[in-house]
């Protein structure tokens, strides 16, 4: 509670974990562990639709708070929310430590779940196209190490900035909606790409 005012008009993420997800996560800044928190609570699924019921599944949902100080981003709390299916979450570092963006903070054993980064104001700015697809409503596929923010006295990452639409393949597309169905199924058409079938479905009828 003592940490409230700080994030007020702050920046917040959230990080939607489907069951079929790398389920580690990963130091945020760089900084110095604080001291882990859990929060006892339910185990509400995570998915959208949840997220826009009546349930408070941030709110009363098991959480574990870590908060790490960092010289260039303040105090940043991560808020691990366990869901529906998850046994525990496991953090790895300890309090004390000092630690490195990208290095691993924990993991969620399996299931669905979410991480909530907070940062105090004037410290992050997200990327434009999550702030784009954010204002639609739309989440965004994130892998581990893309770019999702920077400070404002820094600018942004343009490599994983979304290609513009002219610039999209089908196979781009394919590629995309695999991933975010959690397939591993072959490519198919998607949008009338036949190049995309595996050769035996290009064949005319009746050769094998």
């Amino acid at each position: 509670p003592e940490d409230v005012e700080r994030y007020t008009n702050g920046a917040l993420g959230i990080f939607r974990l489907a069951p079929q997800d790398y389920h580690r996560f990963h130091i945020p800044v760089d900084g110095v562990m604080g001291t882990p928190k859990t929060i006892e609570g339910e185990y509400y699924t995570v998915n959208p639709m949840a997220i826009r019921s009546a349930l408070d599944v941030y709110g009363e949902n098991v959480r574990v708070v870590v908060p790490i100080d960092s010289v260039a981003h303040g105090r940043v709390m991560v808020i691990c929310v366990g869901a529906m299916m998850v046994g525990s979450t496991v953090i790895t570092r300890k309090k004390g430590e000092t630690v490195k963006r990208a290095e691993e903070l924990g993991y969620f054993k399996f299931g669905g779940s979410t991480l909530l980064v907070l940062f105090e104001p004037g410290v992050m700015r997200f990327d434009d196209d999550l702030v784009d697809n954010s204002n639609g409503a739309l989440e965004t596929l994130v892998r581990v190490g893309m770019s999702i923010g920077h400070h404002p006295q820094e600018g942004q990452y343009t490599p994983d900035m979304r290609k513009p639409d002219a610039e999209i393949s089908e196979k781009d597309r394919a590629d995309a909606q695999r991933r975010i169905e959690g397939s591993l199924a072959p490519d198919r058409i998607v949008g009338g790409a036949a190049d995309l079938l595996p050769d035996a479905l290009q064949k005319p009828p009746g050769v094998y």
